[in-house]
């Protein structure tokens, strides 16, 4: 028995080594920098005896930045994938090639390309708030200043010490919603769920992505 026909395997894709070395060096280099410089704090702290504080201290920052991260971060994945699943049954093609093609994307590689950006924005948000750690650590020892506010009635440290940690997670809150919203907004038009060129919303989006977006600008207004 013969064959006379020929089996035409898939390429397989294969990662491009120098994008792994680049990742690779990129991690390196931040590690060794923030590495280098807990070092060197750590030397400093210790040699003036207080070695408690820089512990306090860089035990802060790191669940300042844990939060940051999970907030912002796990709101981009969880509503981008949430606009995935609300894609349309029935795969919307010719409107635009460069469409089809991101959509392609998004079914082939949805892991990854969910994964890029909520990690991204959940670096940057942890990042930035791990350097609020003085501010927290005084707001977490506050103690009672026996000065009241005369119009509201509340001590003073409230606003010293109280009302910067309010405006700290507010604005925490809102960023994660905005960038939320917009990752969203990139998903829902990708895979066709919103169409460009029509004068309302409502006549581009079903129901169910309506309501998507509005459950994340609602809040935002309020915030």
């Amino acid at each position: 028995m013969s064959f006379t026909g020929s089996v035409h395997l898939p390429p397989v894709r294969r990662r491009s080594p120098l994008l792994i070395t680049l990742a690779v060096i990129v991690v390196a280099v931040i590690g060794v920098t923030i590495a280098t410089r807990v070092y060197t704090d750590k030397l400093w702290f210790d040699s003036v005896g207080f070695t408690g504080v820089f512990t306090t201290q860089l035990v802060t920052e790191l669940v300042l930045f844990a939060i940051a991260f999970v907030l912002m971060g796990g709101m981009v994945a969880v509503n981008m994938y949430i606009a995935f699943r609300l894609r349309p049954s029935g795969r919307r093609r010719g409107a635009s090639a460069i469409l089809d093609r991101y959509r392609d994307l998004l079914e082939q590689h949805l892991k990854l390309v969910i994964a890029v950006p909520s990690v991204l924005l959940g670096g940057m948000a942890g990042l930035s708030a791990s350097t609020q750690v003085l501010p927290v650590l005084a707001w977490l020892n506050r103690v009672p200043s026996g000065v009241t506010d005369s119009k509201f009635g509340l001590d003073a440290s409230f606003y010293m010490l109280e009302y910067p940690i309010w405006r700290l997670a507010t604005s925490l809150l809102l960023s994660a919603l905005i960038f939320a919203f917009v990752a969203a907004v990139a998903v829902h038009f990708a895979v066709g769920n919103l169409a460009s060129g029509r004068p309302r919303l409502r006549a581009a989006a079903p129901a169910p992505v309506a309501r998507h977006l509005s459950v994340l600008a609602g809040p935002g207004m309020i915030v």
